[in-house]
């Protein structure tokens, strides 16, 4: 029986990801595994509710923290937003695309503690892998890390605040909205 183009394209991007896997030289140390945790946002308790794809153990004992993508292109949240004026949602949206990576990172410390080197996105398309922080950067994790959560508190903050109008943003429109269980309440 023949094999479909899409079982072979398949089975050929299994392989390559095996082939790729199996030089790496790092132990898995845990896969798919929900977690939860609070953080104390904007004066609030949240809680968060995660998985975390992937956690790599190299030969050194650092930890590696893995998000897969499935998509076309990777997108790392830019590292140089700590120094900016963080008083815009748009501007962080456009600049960190995703809190999840940070977010990984950052529960990650708070359970391994310093073992955590860093995280990344792993595309299961091109098997490319995409660091949130590069090993030569202009700036420290630290720095860029504060800069993350500096963006968190002010997003939540807007979200808590009765009086801040909920807008959709512009560039969303016609494409999330579609299936926005709030797609009204952007219309008033």
């Amino acid at each position: 029986r023949q094999m479909c183009i899409r079982d072979r394209v398949m089975r050929d991007r299994l392989e390559r990801f095996l082939s790729e896997e199996a030089e790496t030289g790092t132990k898995i140390i845990s896969l798919e595994t929900v977690r939860q945790q609070s953080l104390n946002i904007a004066g609030r308790r949240v809680n968060f509710k995660y998985i975390i794809d992937r956690i790599d153990q190299y030969p050194d004992g650092s930890l590696l923290i893995i998000d897969y993508k499935t998509g076309s292109e990777l997108k790392i949240p830019s590292r140089e937003i700590f120094w900016q004026d963080i008083s815009d949602r748009v501007f962080i949206k456009k600049k960190l695309q995703s809190f999840q990576l940070p977010l990984y990172y950052f529960f990650s410390l708070r359970n391994y503690g310093d073992k955590v080197s860093n995280a990344c996105l792993y595309s299961l398309r091109s098997l490319e892998k995409k660091t949130l922080f590069p090993e030569k950067g202009r700036y420290s994790k630290e720095d860029a890390l504060a800069g993350y959560m500096k963006c968190l508190e002010f997003i939540a903050a807007e979200i808590f605040d009765i009086n801040a109008p909920f807008m959709q943003d512009r560039e969303d429109e016609g494409r999330l909205c579609k299936t926005c269980p709030y797609f009204y309440m952007c219309r008033q």
